[in-house]
């Protein structure tokens, strides 16, 4: 159980690194031009619709950018869940219970995260797998 402890962790742990490289990546393209393209849809969407209220253009930007942020957020949370599966994998051999909780917690931040079901998975299969006690092997018996 050792061995798909340690893959499950190492491919969990390397998938949500990637997975936070594109949340930060996407949350910071948010943040700087997100304004930029919702003018041009604020546009479209007045030709259709004539919404009262006048200029709300700061609003707009607020929300926009705490969506970034929020995003940004998520991804660092998929990063800390990433580097706990990646560490908690590498641990499998010489303390497999702290490496059990390690990959318990890193499923619980790859839900909050959104990063989804399947990382959660991963980490928990690899973290239940790393607490499950291995059978000792049975001395062979001998002849008398």
């Amino acid at each position: 159980m050792r061995k798909a402890s340690y893959v499950l962790g190492m491919v969990g742990g390397c998938l949500a690194l990637v997975g936070a490289v594109l949340y930060i990546v996407g949350g910071l393209f948010i943040v700087f031009t997100g304004t930029l393209f919702f003018d041009e849809i604020m546009a479209i969407i007045n030709n259709f619709v004539n919404l009262p209220g006048g200029s709300t253009n700061w609003i707009n930007t607020f929300v926009i950018g705490m969506g970034g942020v929020l995003i940004v957020v998520l991804g660092v949370l998929c990063a800390v869940a990433g580097i706990l599966g990646l560490v908690g994998a590498r641990k499998i051999e010489k303390n497999n219970v702290k490496a059990g909780v390690l990959m318990l917690v890193a499923a619980g931040l790859s839900l909050i995260a959104g990063f989804g079901f399947f990382l959660m998975i991963l980490f928990l299969l690899g973290g239940i797998f790393a607490l499950v006690k291995e059978k000792s092997p049975e001395p062979p018996e001998q002849p008398q």
